[in-house]
């Protein structure tokens, strides 16, 4: 048995949360706490989505020494909630309730170490308050120790160490720490091998929804390492990863629909699921060769009718599973359009001219329902006379990719050009400040079909 998707140590520490995902933080923080008067209004304020009336509640609490407070506030600067982001002030309360023993807080303040956001990146130091959180039981913290005695970053590598933190991380169901842990007893590192602890493992995470630990479990499965072959216990965990975007199980799932594995044979679904897989943003090179020979090998096989099915699949899934990655069908029609591509931090950007006065740069998101402009540039875009009050709609409830949902004021871009297609009309909303300008479904919607050539970066639009 082999560790098949290792966790990065940067990536994994992060606690860079939405807007919608604080509510976690919040909950977490106010465990065991006695709520009440403006902390539980703050609460509530936060719940609907207002967080500049939370801050005000919170933060006369937070200069009177309140630790839980304390951590509210740092976490609305941490997350730009209702003021922009700032994260040497959030690290100024995250820190004033760490010194308090607040756990989370003494956990936020190892992360702001570790990646060097609002304070030196000083490993040393984050090591020290990830143990202060760790000892008081924090599983996040806990798991972070894990990372770094395995990575041996600001500490020198001990596996039996990183065995020790992953291992109670997992005992509170952190899925995380189980998944580190399963790789661990794999591979016999710090801890004895055991293939039959590794799989148990394995599967706690994956039945948590750790998308990892679901296409490591179906890989198992599929070539029968450490338990019984058997093809459709793969997909069944294939399917739940690349429901989640995995790339390597959407590009699995696509081999076994393409042979008939464990389920059905169907070319549609294995041109679909191949495609998904190419035009994940989370693929490496290699893995896209994979999928594409893979799309065109099926392709051989299909008719135009089906391949146009597959197409169609392959442009609706994001919108229903709430997923950024876009499909990338093989479209050329006299009507298409080719429109260059910006690639940012691995995202594709795409110049947008808004009623035909200024260009900014969008990201590209299938999944998200309508166009979505930050508060700051929006506010912009008013005073340069380029919004206006009359372009202003109702408040729309927007569902999340967690399923909650949060409401957003939504307003009319009279005129939106990309390339030489102009639509007019086109919904968006107010994104949270600081947030990324994306291109959603209210435009791509309008277009019969469009893809994305992952090799040339442009977007094709017919």
């Amino acid at each position: 048995m082999q560790m098949l998707k290792p966790l990065r140590l940067r990536g994994a520490i992060s606690m860079r949360l939405t807007g919608w995902s604080i509510l976690v933080a919040l909950l977490m923080a106010l465990s065991g706490a006695a709520i009440g008067g403006p902390l539980e209004d703050g609460v509530k304020a936060s719940d609907r989505g207002d967080y500049s009336t939370a801050l005000q509640l919170w933060l006369p609490l937070a200069n009177q020494g309140d630790a839980v407070a304390q951590y509210l506030v740092g976490g609305l600067y941490n997350w730009g909630l209702g003021v922009p982001v700032d994260y040497a002030e959030a690290m100024k309360w995250f820190h004033e309730a760490a010194d308090q023993g607040n756990a989370l807080a003494q956990f936020q303040v190892g992360v702001a170490y570790a990646g060097g956001q609002g304070v030196p990146e000083d490993q040393a130091e984050a090591l020290k308050w990830f143990h202060e959180a760790a000892d008081q039981g924090n599983a996040l913290a806990q798991y972070a120790l894990g990372l770094l005695y395995y990575g041996g970053q600001g500490v020198t590598k001990n596996y039996a160490e990183a065995a020790k933190w992953y291992r109670k991380a997992a005992d509170q169901d952190n899925a995380d720490a189980q998944y580190s842990l399963a790789n661990m007893y794999a591979l016999g590192e710090g801890v004895p091998r055991k293939d039959v602890e590794a799989v148990k493992l394995f599967r706690r995470a994956a039945d948590q929804g750790n998308a990892f630990a679901q296409y490591t479990l179906a890989t198992l499965y599929t070539f029968g390492v450490s338990v019984a072959k058997n093809y459709a216990e793969a997909a069944k965990w294939y399917r739940k990863a690349a429901d989640q975007g995995d790339a390597s199980a959407q590009r699995s799932l696509g081999d076994m629909y393409e042979k008939g594995q464990g389920i059905l044979q169907d070319y549609v679904q294995a041109h679909m699921w191949f495609n998904l897989a190419a035009a994940s943003q989370n693929s490496e090179k290699g893995q896209i060769d994979e999928a594409v020979k893979g799309r065109d090998r099926v392709a051989a096989k299909m008719k135009p009718a089906q391949i146009a099915e597959a197409q169609r699949l392959a442009v609706e899934w994001p919108r229903n599973h709430g997923a950024v990655p876009a499909p990338s069908p093989q479209v050329s029609t006299s009507s298409s359009m080719v429109v260059p591509m910006e690639s940012e931090g691995g995202t594709f950007a795409v110049p947008v001219l808004i009623n035909g006065k200024i260009t900014l740069n969008f990201t590209l998101d299938s999944g998200a329902s309508d166009v979505s402009i930050p508060a700051d540039v929006v506010m912009t875009l008013m005073r340069t006379g380029t919004l206006t009050d009359d372009d202003f709609l109702d408040s729309k409830t927007y569902t999340l990719a967690d399923g909650s949902t949060v409401p957003s004021q939504t307003f009319r871009i009279r005129s939106l050009k990309v390339g030489d297609r102009t639509l007019e009309n086109v919904t968006s909303s107010v994104g949270s400040v600081k947030g990324d300008l994306l291109l959603g479904q209210s435009f791509l919607s309008r277009f019969k079909s469009w893809s994305i050539d992952n090799q040339r970066q442009v977007l094709i639009l017919n």
